[in-house]
């Protein structure tokens, strides 16, 4: 009787050995697969979306290029401006009583602000014209049809485009009572007319 007991409690013992070693060998398998996982798991990361476009710019650049250029928009032409020139040039156009010629007159704001200057633009006195002339004394002249032989040998030089013809001249004399300054003037009369050698139309 007393073999029995002890057969079957040394049984019990066996069985729960055997539980112990399957839950140690149950909880070892899970940390291992749940440590598996984390390791792994692609963790999410922060996309930050593209910088939204601003929609193209409905405003035409700007045909001057910040100055470099003299735009005479009436015309819808351009000439390239000198560096000691750039910022310090302006036109007034003069419309005659033939209605195919227009011609502008250009002002050097150096010259213009010298004391004695006769060299700013100023209200056209020729009868049946309108506008503003003078300045420096260069022009330009834009006609529908060719000039006469005699225009065109009183112009330093002409341009053709589209069916305009552009006739470039100098002045005769000086524009300041100031002699001591003719120098300048000289400079920048001579300036001009070359840049307005490159007069072209503006490129839509």
């Amino acid at each position: 009787m007393t073999r029995r007991e002890s057969t079957s409690g040394f049984s019990v013992v066996w069985v729960l050995v055997a539980l112990l070693v399957l839950a140690t060998i149950g909880f070892v398998g899970w940390k291992v697969a749940s440590r598996k996982d984390t390791t792994t798991s692609p963790t999410p990361t922060s996309q930050t979306p593209p910088p939204a476009q601003s929609p193209p710019s409905s405003e035409p650049a700007d045909p001057s290029e910040a100055g470099k250029y003299l735009v005479i928009k009436e015309w819808g032409v351009r000439f390239p401006l000198p560096a000691q020139l750039q910022g310090d040039v302006t036109y007034g156009l003069v419309t005659s009583s033939s209605s195919d010629v227009q011609t502008a007159w250009f002002e050097v704001g150096k010259i213009a602000s010298l004391a004695g200057s006769n060299c700013k633009l100023a209200p056209t006195d020729v009868s049946g014209n309108s506008g503003r002339s003078g300045g420096i004394g260069v022009y330009a002249t834009r006609r529908t049809t060719q000039a006469s032989a005699q225009e065109e040998r009183s112009a330093a030089f002409n341009v053709t485009y589209a069916g305009k013809w552009y006739y470039v001249g100098a002045p005769k004399g000086s524009c300041l009572t100031d002699q001591s300054k003719a120098q300048l003037e000289s400079e920048a009369v001579g300036s001009l007319v070359s840049a307005l050698r490159e007069l072209k139309p503006i490129q839509q």
